[in-house]
């Protein structure tokens, strides 16, 4: 029998791709405001209670929850749904970072301030070969350091920055920790369900059976994004808003 799936932050173009993987399942949509379909506010005190209280009159099966807020107060309360058959599509924030933490990080390169940062960029191979940068949260895009880009040129859509460039933005405000990568990162978009794994992009067999062990070890379920270098898992994380 078809499952019917909740999805949140509706108002979120996230929702609609995940929602691709779906195609073939019942989908109820769902945003905390401004929406056809009103869910609780995660700020409330209740809002686990009155959360699965819909879920109860709206008979769902499933619950796929996009934001972090939600997420984090649904975790503590998986085995209440669990009791009424409803299954919630997330990882305990604090284990999937345990199992994150594991992969291969050491791949790259992590820094924490600027003088790090330029360090780190020799290291991996600068100025003699282009490098790229990204958040160490693995939030926002990657950046490529590459010198045949004019300083003048205050900004690039395809995110290519010379060290100039990247010097001056990483100096504007507080520094944030960074990954330095030798080459270019490749972000692939995976559903966990049913103990089956389905991805966006078209990834190596290797890979595909690390991702794999990683689902059945830890019981992963939901929405996540991989990132990947030369074939290898460096990290992954749910997709959230």
């Amino acid at each position: 029998m078809p499952k019917k799936n909740l999805i949140t932050a509706a108002n979120n173009p996230l929702a609609y791709q995940l929602a691709w993987y779906l195609k073939e399942q019942e989908i109820h949509f769902c945003d905390n405001a401004q929406h056809q379909h009103i869910i609780p506010a995660y700020s409330s005190s209740s809002f686990a209670h009155q959360f699965l209280k819909y879920c109860l009159t709206h008979n769902i099966d499933r619950v796929f929850a996009l934001r972090v807020q939600e997420i984090a107060t649904l975790a503590e309360s998986e085995i209440l749904f669990e009791e009424f058959g409803i299954e919630l599509m997330l990882v305990q924030p604090a284990a999937l970072q345990a199992i994150v933490s594991n992969i291969n990080g050491n791949a790259v390169i992590k820094v924490n301030d600027f003088t790090q940062f330029s360090a780190g960029l020799l290291k991996a191979g600068y100025p003699q070969k282009t490098v790229w940068w990204g958040r160490a949260d693995l939030s926002g895009q990657f950046y490529q350091i590459n010198d045949a880009y004019s300083p003048n040129i205050l900004w690039n859509k395809e995110g290519v920055l010379s060290f100039l460039q990247a010097s001056k933005l990483l100096q504007q405000s507080e520094f944030t920790p960074l990954y330095i990568y030798p080459n270019k990162p490749m972000l692939v978009k995976a559903l966990c369900i049913n103990g089956a794994v389905f991805y966006g992009s078209e990834i190596s067999e290797s890979t595909d059976l690390v991702f794999k062990n990683l689902q059945v070890k830890f019981n992963l379920k939901g929405f996540f994004e991989l990132t990947l270098l030369d074939d290898k898992l460096l990290f992954f994380k749910m997709l959230t808003v």
